[in-house]
């Protein structure tokens, strides 16, 4: 068979620029839908004779796949060609006259450097590839303001990163498909097969939300489908006199889709300022598969997570130096699948007898989501809590800016609105319908609360039944194609269903979340909790009414949770710089649940059941017991001064103490922190160098100390004068905060004072008072004796360790007046004299 088009089209697009408002863009899709090749243009399928559709067995025995070709393919190269999309252009025309509206640009696809190909097969088929070698999105919306005055500053909402340097690497590419079996869908008036797959090659994706909002709407408009040619009226015709068992049955809400996602090293990134160059950030990159099939029953869901990591950083050409880890890099299979699950209640034997003698086995399928994780490690801090507590606050304005850029009519601040929606969810609702109903009722705080009450349906109770009904169908608003009950229509109803879970199930190796106390002058780890061979099994879905009227406990609560897992808990001792065991290694199991009400119980209870065959072991000193009291005033001091608009204090009377700053604080930009101070209090200038020591080289840092192993190209040495602090580490700023905290390294110093040998190693890790022996460098008639140099290690503020090198002999004043030592040194068998003055 020939492979050569029977119509084709190349052609090369350079230097286009292109705009389209809504209504072109609905037009220009409908085009493409309904009119691009008109099927009296195709000469298969509508010639097929209505005796193949069928044969004896009542099978289909349609097999165009083989026979087709193709009919008609464009080829399309695309350089520097950029399509803006407006919902106006400025003009509009109403009863054949010209009325002026605002220009509101949107979006701005730059194809910079890509490829279109469209190809129709005889059958039907149609393949859309758009390959890209160099794309752009740039959000347009505040092109035309000063920067200081733009709400979204981050205009690039698809790049390549920077690090990303091959040119002829693919950005992106974008497939879609859609075959036969699609065509005679069309033809049943069914909905289309659509089979995408979506590839992005090292990108940066921005999270502007009130941007993917407003494009979100103007994406999803369409235009009207057409009325049916004549040709497939016949083709209907024919498929509907065929026998019925020869029409394929798929129920008319389930139609064929499918959605395949490769993303390779690219980046989501959550800002917490739009409007500052230089916000907070958090970043999630990853490689990520995900493949998305609701035809197949058995797994409509898959998605793989491969070296997924969450760090924080500073935008604004800071993102490698300030990049802080969150989430360490780790592999997350997730998976929706159908199996039979039973009851995690152990008085739920009769479920068990039924499961084991394989009765009903269908009716005890249920959809799970399975998420296996083999090590879990999380990176929490102080600031980090405050930043995300900062974003989350921000997501409602964002989100409710797009709304009202979109109706246009809507004038009040932000504030007032948000101030509204929080008063109307206290009624119960969701956030969602709260903000329908501000703007059903043109933000009436009264008629919003009426309009509730006739329209949205009221949250569910606490507990799991909100997070469930969230979990299992989503968030419910009421839109044009749901009646005064909130219930979706049949094909919005089957897309939730189809994502909807009964079950979760989560097996991780290990879970370990470390708090790390990087407020003021600190930034040490604080805690670390640790959930090792977790188990957790969830159900989503609520008991049915037959097992919420049960009289049995057991069953009316069979819809909770059960986890197994072994606990444990370290805190960090900063005056040792090593972990310290606080609650030790338990193993336990829990399961939880929410009875509804009943004949029994009028009032739903929460149960909360922890079993354990395991002594718990708990250890509380001293040091933990200074270290809770001590972060506790730093965290609560600095959160209140934080809160302040001005950078206002409270005292601890709880009394507002006003700040002489003029501008709040700069919690935006994390000072780094030095863990070392050394202080030279000898009275000669002193040099000295670090080492740290693992048990594999700690005879080589030991004998780097030796005077005859010792040489200045080999160690840098820093001087310090005498009575100075010279503040110092012993690694640099890394990624990863506090990886290595579970070794044995110790951090050691090399002191070398004028006129003396080299001492060391002296290790810094922990408090206290250390010496070692000097050796002169020059020996004198009557020869010199080995000084002690002394190295004391106190805990300056919170965290910083400050090392001070004195001399052995340490005199103290206890007298009033001021005193002068002089001391001197002669051939006497005495050997010194002090004098005092």
């Amino acid at each position: 068979m020939c492979h050569v088009p029977d119509v084709s089209i190349h052609g090369k697009l350079s230097a286009l620029h292109g705009a389209l408002d809504l209504s072109q863009y609905k037009l220009v899709r409908g085009f493409f839908s309904y009119h691009f090749v008109e099927t009296d243009d195709v000469p298969m399928p509508m010639e097929i004779p209505p005796e193949m559709l069928s044969s004896r067995d009542n099978t289909p025995t349609i097999n165009l796949e083989e026979k087709a070709w193709t009919f008609l393919a464009i080829s399309l190269d695309l350089v520097n060609v950029s399509i803006k999309l407006q919902h106006s252009h400025g003009t509009t025309m109403e009863d054949s006259s010209i009325r002026r509206t605002p220009k509101t640009s949107l979006a701005c696809v730059d194809f910079i450097k890509s490829r279109l190909l469209l190809e129709i097969l005889s059958d039907g088929s149609r393949d859309v590839d758009l390959v890209s070698q160099e794309i752009l999105i740039t959000d347009t919306r505040y092109q035309d303001e000063p920067v200081n005055k733009r709400s979204n500053v981050f205009a690039n909402i698809l790049q390549p990163i920077k690090s990303a340097s091959l040119n002829s690497q693919v950005q992106a590419e974008v497939h879609h498909r859609q075959d036969l079996y699609s065509f005679l869908l069309l033809l049943m008036k069914r909905k289309d097969f659509s089979k995408f797959t979506i590839l992005l090659n090292n990108m940066r994706l921005m999270a502007i939300l009130d941007w993917w909002e407003e494009i979100r709407d103007f994406i999803v408009q369409n235009a009207d489908s057409p009325v049916d040619s004549q040709s497939c009226d016949r083709m209907r015709k024919i498929y509907q006199t065929a026998e019925p068992k020869t029409i394929i049955t798929e129920d008319a809400n389930k139609y064929p889709f499918e959605l395949n996602l490769n993303v390779t090293e690219s980046e989501v990134v959550f800002v917490e300022d739009t409007s500052l160059w230089d916000t907070n950030a958090v970043i999630l990159k990853s490689t990520t598969v995900i493949s998305y099939r609701p035809m197949e029953v058995e797994r409509p869901l898959w998605c793989n997570l491969n070296h997924c990591e969450v760090f924080s950083c500073v935008l604004g050409g800071m993102e490698d130096e300030t990049a802080l880890s969150i989430i360490d890099p780790v592999t997350i299979n997730m998976e929706i699948t159908c199996k039979a699950i039973r009851c995690p209640s152990e008085e739920a034997e009769a479920a068990e007898a039924v499961f084991d003698a394989g009765q009903n086995y269908s009716n005890l399928l249920e959809k799970v989501l399975e998420v296996q994780i083999a090590h879990l490690s999380v990176r929490l801090s102080y600031h980090d809590v405050r930043m995300f507590s900062r974003m989350l606050n921000s997501i409602p304005k964002q989100t409710l800016s797009a709304r009202s850029q979109v109706t246009g009519d809507d004038t009040r601040p932000a504030n007032v609105a948000i101030d509204q929606i929080k008063k109307l969810t206290v009624l119960g609702f969701a956030p969602d319908d709260c903000a329908l109903a501000l703007e059903k009722c043109e933000g009436e705080l009264e008629e919003a609360a009426l309009w509730l009450t006739q329209n949205a349906v009221p949250l569910p109770a606490p507990f799991f039944s909100s997070h469930s009904h969230f979990i299992s169908i989503g968030p419910q608003t009421l839109t044009a194609d749901q009646d005064s009950s909130g219930v979706p229509d049949g094909n919005e109803s089957n897309e939730e269903s189809i994502l909807s879970c009964d079950y979760i199930e989560v097996k991780m190796g290990c879970f370990s979340i470390c708090i790390i106390d990087d407020c003021r002058d600190a930034d040490v780890p604080l805690l670390e909790l640790s959930l090792a061979q977790l188990e957790l099994h969830q159900r989503l879905t609520p008991p049915t009414p037959q097992e919420s009227s049960s009289e049995n406990l057991a069953v009316r609560e069979a819809w909770g949770g059960v986890a197994s897992f072994i606990f444990s808990s370290d805190y960090y001792n900063r005056l040792l710089s090593g972990w310290e065991p606080f609650i030790e290694p338990w193993r336990c199991e829990t399961s939880w649940g929410r009875s509804l009400p009943s004949d029994i119980s009028r009032t739903e209870c929460l149960r909360i059941e922890l079993e354990s065959q395991k002594v718990l072991n708990i250890n509380v000193t001293s040091s933990l017991i200074e270290l809770y009291h001590m972060v506790k005033e730093n965290w609560t001091e600095d959160y209140y001064s934080l809160s302040s608009p001005k950078g206002d204090r409270y005292d601890a009377s709880g009394k507002l103490v006003k700040s002489s700053a003029v501008s709040p604080p700069g919690y935006r930009r994390r000072s780094p922190f030095v863990p070392f101070a050394l202080q030279n209090d000898t009275g000669s200038p002193l040099w000295f160098t670090t080492v740290i020591a693992t048990p594999d080289n700690l005879h080589g840092s030991i004998s780097r100390m030796h005077p005859s192993l010792l040489s200045e190209s080999e160690t840098t040495w820093t001087s310090v004068a005498p009575g100075d602090v010279v503040p110092f580490s012993f690694e640099g700023r890394g990624k990863v905060r506090h990886r290595d905290t579970h070794k044995l390294r110790l951090h050691q110093i090399g002191v070398r004072v004028e006129g003396w040998h080299p001492v060391g190693p002296v290790s810094v890790d922990q408090v206290g008072i250390f010496f070692r022996h000097a050796d002169p460098e020059a020996q004198f008639d009557g020869g010199l004796s080995v000084a002690r140099v002394v190295f004391q290690v106190t805990l300056e503020g919170s965290a910083r360790k400050l090392v001070t090198i004195r001399s052995a002999l340490l005199m103290t004043n206890r007298l009033k007046e001021i005193i002068e030592l002089k001391m001197e040194r002669n051939s006497s068998p005495d050997g010194m004299h002090v004098y005092v003055y």
